[in-house]
């Protein structure tokens, strides 16, 4: 049985759950002591852990048994509210290392009698998903850039300038982010348009993306993407 131990101040973490162990809590959050010079002895450590700067509330998932998706087989898929969604697998040497799985940070996890797993977050619209092999309808594997450079929507010899085309735009009412500024540009397929319906509501055609820099002291650290599929999907890179 696996576990998802939601942390205090520091840290989040996985257990597996075994009868009559004692897991640590509250001696210490992960393997780090809540107490300087606290006593470990007994205790069983958590197969795996993460600081707060990865994510902050660990949301426990399932052991995907199902049959879309052979490279999960025997992979735990969890995630977190504030981190993303990811897979962890004993790499045969009793070390667990996870990787990410979805951009996407959860709520829920769900199984059908399949073993297929569903994905929910409680605040998104349209939140339920199905984690699905990594192809479009076509067919073809869908690949996500690991470089900023590579998403075509910048310019791939200076990442901080947008790709020709990009089009800028502000909006008009900004949120503070703690100092940081902030720069948006609109990229659209070739040959579509954004229509407005009787509301005065945009819908955009399926292919745009937003794209969002974050800079502070006129040093870039962060860029959004925020890309319309059949709903819309958020990735970020950080600098």
């Amino acid at each position: 049985m696996f576990a998802g131990d939601v942390g205090w101040n520091t840290a989040e973490e996985v257990n597996i759950i075994e009868s009559g162990k004692n897991y640590g809590w509250p001696i210490v959050e992960g393997t780090q002591c809540l107490k300087e010079g606290c006593i470990k002895t007994g205790l069983t450590p958590p197969i795996h852990e993460y600081l707060h700067n990865v994510g902050r509330s660990v949301i426990g998932g399932f052991v995907y048994r199902g049959q879309a998706i052979p490279d999960l087989q025997g992979a735990y898929i969890f995630g977190d509210f504030t981190g993303g969604t990811w897979k962890l697998e004993n790499d045969g040497n009793n070390n667990w290392v996870r990787e990410e799985l979805l951009p996407f940070t959860p709520t829920s996890f769900a199984e059908d009698n399949e073993g297929e797993l569903y994905v929910f977050h409680a605040k998104i619209e349209n939140s339920i998903r199905k984690i699905s092999p990594d192809t479009d309808p076509s067919g073809a594997p869908n690949t996500l850039a690991n470089l900023l450079s590579e998403t075509g929507c910048v310019n791939p010899n200076n990442p901080a300038q947008p790709a020709n085309g990009m089009i800028p735009y502000a909006i008009n009412t900004p949120l503070w982010s703690d100092g940081a500024v902030k720069h948006r540009w609109l990229g659209l397929p070739e040959g579509e348009q954004i229509s407005i319906d009787e509301n005065g509501d945009f819908h955009f055609p399926t292919g745009t993306v937003l794209m969002k820099n974050f800079s502070f002291d006129g040093k870039p650290f962060e860029t959004r993407l925020f890309m319309r599929h059949p709903q819309w999907r958020m990735g970020w890179i950080q600098l």
